[in-house]
């Protein structure tokens, strides 16, 4: 006899649903019971043993991960009723923190509609698709995506990492799916600069007006009222690019050129700093600064300025001066990738390319086994 699965309980979302692109083409609606039951024959919120209240079911887990650790952080819960209505505003002086719920929710939403989608054109348990249980239908299971909203490996990018789910020589290899969805920062100018930090003595240098700055592609991004307070120290060579004199307690300062801003930053953080700011000694408008993959294990974060203000800092610290400092970043202004649906389809998109295309996930599989 056939098992019959019991009906999935009723959920609602207040989300940008489909054929929505992102926040710019429409408003948001309120959806019930959005899914395909053929796909999703238990629903979005049950994998046929475990049932949850917040944005976790079969197909997807999404969730939080600030902090750069690659497992579950905040989720938002919909209740018993699973109503997931959330407020949500974006605007220059909004902090897309703020709405953090509603974000996680859409992701939830997007994940689960293109699971649903791709199901009816062949990409089901067989296929190895992305789901916990397969209900006995094919393939091996237990692989539903992470999606991390707020990732805290980045600005202005997402990523998808297929994971794989394979049999090689009788043995079941898997690794679960992420989706990696980042902050996308703000347009800047001179009059109205992103905030990545504060001169807090001596008074005469605390009151200067603050310069457009640019983050770094490694390090913390120093979310929700996450800083780093020291006393700006200069980089001792001026250039970070070797073993770097002891900056234990320090923010240093180190100006661009001859080696990779990564590199700089590893140097002085071995060296004790806290922080690092970078100037360009040649150039007034700074630029974001790349990872180095030869460089790893940097927990600092590190922030970029032009010429005028680095060198304005250098000489006040040969002069005598004593500048504390704090580096934090304001988010006012920066906007949820995971709102844009369109940049989830794309990376969702990725991963069922490269789950299907066996070389790339055989590939990915080995380097990982390295």
């Amino acid at each position: 006899m056939t098992n019959v699965l019991p009906p999935p309980t009723n959920a609602s979302y207040n989300i940008f649903a489909l054929p929505l692109e992102a926040p710019s083409f429409g408003s948001r609606s309120v959806v019930s019971n959005p899914w395909d039951i053929v796909a999703s024959p238990e629903g979005w919120h049950s994998d046929g043993t475990n049932n949850y209240t917040n944005t976790r079911g079969n197909n997807v887990y999404a969730y939080s991960d600030q902090d750069n650790t690659n497992s579950p952080g905040y989720s938002p819960s919909g209740g018993s009723s699973l109503n997931f209505d959330f407020p949500y505003a974006e605007g220059r002086y909004i902090n897309p923190f703020t709405h953090r719920d509603a974000a996680i929710t859409n992701l939830f939403y997007m994940n689960n509609r293109m699971h649903d989608i791709f199901y009816k054109f062949g990409f089901t348990e067989a296929s190895r698709n992305f789901q916990t249980n397969n209900f006995g239908k094919g393939g091996i299971g237990n692989d539903a995506v992470n999606a991390e909203a707020f990732d805290g490996s980045g600005l202005n990018n997402a990523n998808f990492s297929s994971g794989y789910e394979t049999v090689i020589s009788g043995t079941a290899y898997l690794l679960a799916p992420r989706m990696q969805m980042y902050l996308w920062d703000r347009a800047q100018t001179a009059a109205d600069p992103i905030s990545r930090y504060q001169y807090n003595s001596p008074a005469n240098i605390a009151s200067r007006p603050k310069i457009p700055t640019r983050s770094a592609a490694f390090g913390p991004l120093l979310f929700e009222g996450q800083s780093v307070t020291g006393d700006l120290a200069i980089s001792v060579p001026d250039d970070g690019c070797s073993t770097v004199t002891n900056m234990a307690g320090k923010i240093g300062i180190a100006k661009r050129g001859t080696c990779t801003f990564a590199l700089k930053v590893k140097n002085l953080q071995n060296a004790g700093a806290t922080g690092v700011i970078i100037y360009d000694p040649v150039n007034a408008t700074p630029i974001t600064m790349g990872h180095d993959d030869a460089v790893s294990g940097i927990t600092i974060p590190s922030i970029m300025m032009g010429k005028n203000e680095g060198e304005y800092l250098v000489n006040q610290i040969a002069g005598g001066a004593t500048i504390n400092t704090t580096l934090i970043n304001d988010y006012s202004g920066f906007k949820h990738s995971s709102l844009d649906n369109g940049v989830v389809v794309h990376e969702y998109g990725h991963g069922i390319s490269n789950r299907l295309t066996g070389s790339c996930n055989l590939t990915q599989f080995r380097h990982i086994q390295k």
